[in-house]
């Protein structure tokens, strides 16, 4: 029985059959590249948390815009047509803006902008809301309201 082993033993180290397993240079290369591809998705998965939270920031201030609007129309309709005007306001961490245009009707029957002296039929307002701290996230509503 010794004998068959040892001439077993022989006959791989002359022949050259491989050995089963890993050596460490394969172990190596592996590793390398789960290295490259936890990278890959590690930047990924942060890409994509930035953009929520951008969409989340911008839908946020898309909400705060028509509460706004609604609090214009609110207030042509309660008949405080005339006190509508410029305005800031700071509001859950977002700047509110609104910038009043006054408007009339020309002898033509067009919507124009109305001088001084000229009777307001219309106002048109422009909203803004932009974050406080990220410029980027801004959202503009404009309306025109009347008189009720």
């Amino acid at each position: 029985m010794k004998k068959h082993l040892l001439k077993q033993m022989i006959k791989r180290k002359i022949v050259g059959l491989p050995e089963s397993g890993f050596t460490l240079v394969e172990v190596l290369i592996g590793l390398v590249l789960l290295a490259v591809i936890g990278l890959v998705f590690s930047s990924a998965l942060q890409f994509t948390g930035r953009d929520y939270e951008t969409a989340r920031l911008l839908n946020r201030a898309s909400r705060v815009a028509t509460s706004e609007v609604e609090v214009l129309k609110d207030m042509a309709a309660r008949g405080d047509f005339a006190s509508i005007a410029d305005t800031t306001d700071v509001h859950l961490g977002y700047n509110i803006t609104w910038t009043v245009a006054d408007l009339t009707i020309n002898s033509a029957g067009n919507v124009v902008n109305a001088q001084t002296g000229d009777t307001v039929y219309l106002k048109e307002v422009t909203i803004t809301v932009t974050h406080t701290s990220r410029k980027d996230i801004s959202v503009v509503r404009i309306i025109r309201v009347g008189p009720r």
